[in-house]
């Protein structure tokens, strides 16, 4: 159980230490959704989020396929 949970935080920490690095890359190379009539939001908002979460996971993969059995 403890393998899984130490995955799990390995995957978070990785997304977590990505997602800001993303955004300003985003916001650098103007992938950005600008706001319509019929959305929420006022502001143009960054693309590309789910990049961190497709990244965070291999890394906690990896370390899970490393660790003894």
């Amino acid at each position: 159980m403890r393998e899984y949970v130490l995955t799990l935080l390995v995957a978070a920490a990785v997304t977590y230490v990505l997602t800001p690095l993303v955004r300003r890359f985003a916001i650098a190379v103007g992938a950005m959704h600008a706001a319509r009539d019929r959305d929420v939001h006022v502001v143009p908002t960054p693309l590309l989020g789910v990049s961190p979460c497709t990244q965070g996971w291999p890394p906690g993969w990896w370390w899970r396929a490393s660790c003894p059995p």
